[in-house]
This record gives C-alpha cells, structure tokens and sequence, in this order.
C-alpha cells in the first residue's frame, strides 16, 4: 500500500512469479486511486482496500478490484476520500473518509458489482461529529463506534441510540492532536499522540497517559497490539 497503489505476494524470501501489482496505469490490474489508505480482512474473508478514490472489492475469480461509490441519502456526502474500514457482528461495515463523515452500510449490499450505493446511515458534522474528517474507527465491548477525527480529537457514536458524544481526554486539547488510534483484545481504545500514547477504558472513562521517554518530536504513526504489548511507529 502506500501512494503507489497495491502489490499482492505470495512470497517475501523469494520471488513471487504470480505477484500482481494494482495501479491506475494498469489496465489488466487496475486499481481506480494509487494512495491506498487501509487493507481490511471482513469475518468471511473479503477483502476490501480503501483508497482515496472510494471503496474497493476483490474479486479473487477475476484477481480484480471492484470499485463502489458510497454516498449518504441526499448525496451531499460520500466516501469518495475512504481512509478506514471496519465490520460490526451484524455483518454492517463502517467506512470513515475525509470530507465525508462515516457511512455505515450492509456488506451484503456490496458483495455485488453495483456501482452506485446509499448507505443505510450517515454520522458528519451535522449531526454531531467534531468535523466530517475521519481518519480511524474502532469499536468497544458495547459495539459503540470511537472516530479519530482528522487534527482534532475522538468521537463517540453510541451503537444503540446513534447519539455523538465528544470525548474529552485531559491534558489533551488545543495543539497536542491525535494521529492514530485503535482498541485491543481487552477492550480499551489507545490513542497516539505527539511523544506519547493515551490508553482509555471505554467503560469507565478512565484516561492513562504513557509518555516516550526522552521523546521531543515524536508524532504517532501507527499502533499494533501483538500478544500483550502495543507497539508504536512514529516519525
């Protein structure tokens, strides 16, 4: 992934012969955006590939992308800027995007080749996200959806009554904005900042700050949870 579209392997020792390589010059492997966003694996194994030019589908048959445009109802917002993609366990998946807010949708709606789809439900600005720039969503333990907004902080949408909640963290307003964000086996929501990370307990509320010692200018780029450690990438 990356802003030079999508390489597929089979190998990472030796050389892959069937590798496949999915660009927008490519017109046997095409790919309709070159900056890929996220790569996600759903519960059925599909596999979907957010770009900045909307949502794409594999098609393991064919080794091709199917691309699905995604707007809300009235079409005044759509995932044309995909950045994340997750799946609740009602097979539902959730897809954030810049200038677009978060649409949910039924995967069953895109397991087809249509082009055109209007999601089942649209959370933006206006009816009460922080800003309609979504970089990450996870989910907790209760299946309430956590948005990282882009340069700003973190959303809650509860997953039975839809309401926004904004979530404050202490210490944590103004300059010091959020970059990543994911949730772990346990249940917690972990939120990188600059020089540090914030662990929080969505069913409490209780913040935990863990700074990077002799850390100045460190800007979270990622997070990973492997076994029972998190670790960090950051510029």
């Amino acid at each position: 992934g990356g802003d030079n579209g999508l390489i597929r392997t089979r190998q990472l020792t030796t050389v892959d012969k069937t590798f496949r390589w999915y660009n927008m010059g490519d017109s046997n492997f095409h790919i309709p955006h070159n900056r890929i966003r996220n790569v996600y694996e759903d519960s059925e194994h599909n596999l979907w590939v957010a770009t900045d030019f909307g949502v794409c589908k594999y098609d393991y048959k064919s080794e091709k992308f199917i691309a699905h445009y995604i707007s809300n109802n009235d079409k005044t917002r759509n995932a044309n800027w995909a950045y994340h993609i997750v799946e609740d366990d009602k097979r539902t998946l959730w897809v954030s995007s810049y200038n677009g807010g978060i649409f949910k949708i039924k995967k069953t709606q895109l397991l087809g080749d249509q082009y055109l789809n209007i999601a089942d439900a649209h959370y933006g600005a206006r009816n009460g996200l922080s800003s309609n720039n979504i970089d990450r969503i996870v989910f907790d333990k209760k299946g309430n959806i956590w948005a990282l907004n882009h340069n700003k902080g973190v959303d809650v949408i509860n997953a039975g009554s839809g309401k926004i909640t904004p979530f404050s963290i202490p210490n944590y307003a103004g300059g010091n904005i959020p970059g990543f964000m994911i949730n772990d086996a346990a249940g917690n929501v972990w939120v990188g900042y600059r020089n540090d990370v914030v662990k929080i307990d969505p069913a409490s509320g209780a913040t935990k700050a863990i700074a990077f010692e002799g850390a100045e200018n460190a800007l979270v780029k990622s997070l990973l949870e492997v076994g029972n450690k998190i670790w960090v990438t950051t510029t």
